[in-house]
């Protein structure tokens, strides 16, 4: 029975039981303090997500139902797109929170309503620093650079910015690719879209 048990431990990934065993587990491939770590772990908890770890490498996956704590489903990820979807889910709840807050006309409801979207928020700040470190962050970075120099040239030549301005709006009508000398990786819909 006890072989069992070891040859089952074998299998699952261990679950990252807390944010410092996150922060310690990253420290080399992608450092994070414990703040963030809470505010990661805390995102995955809602969305009933497991984080956790084998020889390793990480995991992330769904909690499966009606299990122990910890069990969970998980296949390989990384820690960039881990990031990415806590980043998109906390975006939602933010903005699910933000109407509910504004449709409700009972005043605790609506204090209820806003402590927990104050919650999201604050984890918000935390993600974004995190979401900015990540590989989807650097990517969009550098698209925001190649966009400003693409207006700001065309914003110089002999048009002007309303020329600039028509340019964009002709090129978007006709489906047009902004941005033709920009690498296919790079315009990819990776990240968040917001």
């Amino acid at each position: 029975m006890k072989g069992a048990d070891t040859q089952k431990d074998a299998k699952e990934p261990e679950p990252f039981q807390n944010a410092k065993a996150l922060a310690a587990f990253l420290k080399d491939a992608f450092p994070i303090t414990e703040k963030e770590g809470e505010a990661l772990l805390g995102c995955l908890k809602a969305q009933f997500l497991s984080l956790g770890q084998k020889g390793g490498e990480l995991y992330c996956g769904e909690q499966i139902p009606g299990k122990e704590q910890g069990e969970a489903r998980r296949e390989p990820d990384t820690i960039d797109d881990v990031i990415n979807s806590a980043c998109e889910y906390n975006y939602e709840m933010i903005l699910q929170l933000t109407q509910e807050v504004m449709d409700t006309k009972d005043m605790k409801e609506c204090e209820r309503l806003s402590a927990k979207l104050e919650r999201f928020c604050a984890d918000e700040v935390l993600l974004d620093k995190l979401f900015d470190r990540t590989e989807h962050g650097k990517e969009i970075e550098e698209l925001a650079k190649v966009l400003a120099e693409e207006l700001i040239r065309d914003a110089e030549s002999k048009d002007g910015i309303d020329g600039t301005i028509e340019k964009m709006k002709e090129a978007v009508s006709a489906g047009e690719d902004l941005l033709p000398n920009v690498s296919p990786e790079l315009k990819q819909n990776k990240g968040r879209s917001r």
